[in-house]
């Protein structure tokens, strides 16, 4: 049983759903994250990033891939 009146299922940010749908990976390595995309045989990255978030939309926006209009920091 629940404390809530309605069953909300959590969303997923668009950030996520787009790194989801682009093939986005992503990597933390000591205290900084990086975001990798394949295209076409090329690795694009986005390194040095606080948070997964930002290396996702950095790389998003670097990539002009579909959807960058959508997301922001």
């Amino acid at each position: 049983m629940t404390d809530t009146l309605f069953d909300i299922p959590e969303s997923v940010p668009k950030w996520r759903e787009l790194a989801s749908v682009h093939g986005i990976e992503t990597e933390q390595t000591c205290d900084t994250w990086e975001a990798r995309y394949d295209d076409l045989g090329t690795l694009n990255r986005s390194t040095d990033h606080e948070t997964e978030k930002e290396a996702v939309i950095s790389l998003i926006h670097k990539m002009e891939l579909k959807g960058w209009r959508e997301v922001s920091l």
